[in-house]
């Protein structure tokens, strides 16, 4: 049994071939991992507030999709896409 846990995922609407994952990495903090059809690209610790113990908190969820949209942007612009 694996001791991840998923605390978010969204998949691109316009590219949906780019994916981003929250997974906890102890109490309170997490790691945000945007991949381009299955390879991960980016990580990042990212804060998890009241430690997700009923689901993400919304300023979470959008801060952390602000944040996957400039990661996906970024490499969007970088590959000419």
């Amino acid at each position: 049994m694996s001791d991840v846990q998923v605390v978010w995922e969204c998949q691109d609407r316009t590219n949906p071939s780019y994916k981003a994952v929250v997974i906890r990495t102890s109490p309170y903090r997490g790691m945000l991992t945007v991949a381009f059809n299955g390879k991960v690209f980016h990580t990042e610790i990212v804060p998890v507030r009241f430690d997700a113990q009923y689901g993400p908190d919304t300023d979470d969820m959008a801060i952390w999709a602000q944040r996957a949209d400039e990661v996906v942007s970024m490499d969007e612009a970088r590959h000419g896409k």
